[in-house]
């Protein structure tokens, strides 16, 4: 299995996941877990809607995912 980080690029409503890391064989697996959970929301985020980028174990450290949403 893999790690995906999943993120929203059709802007993001109330109530609704901007990013998600989902563990799947592949990408197109992540991305249906992704919309079998019910975490985008309300709104009807499609396959365009989603960048989706394997995880790998190798690179600079730092953070990998930060989502702050100021209200």
């Amino acid at each position: 299995m893999k790690l995906w980080y999943l993120e929203r690029t059709d802007g993001v409503g109330w109530d609704d996941y901007d990013s998600m890391v989902i563990r799947a064989a592949t990408r197109t697996g992540a991305i249906d877990i992704s919309f079998e959970s019910g975490g985008w929301g309300a709104h009807n985020a499609g396959y365009d809607d989603i960048n989706c980028i394997e995880l790998l174990q190798d690179g600079k450290p730092g953070v990998i995912i930060g989502s702050f949403n100021a209200g």
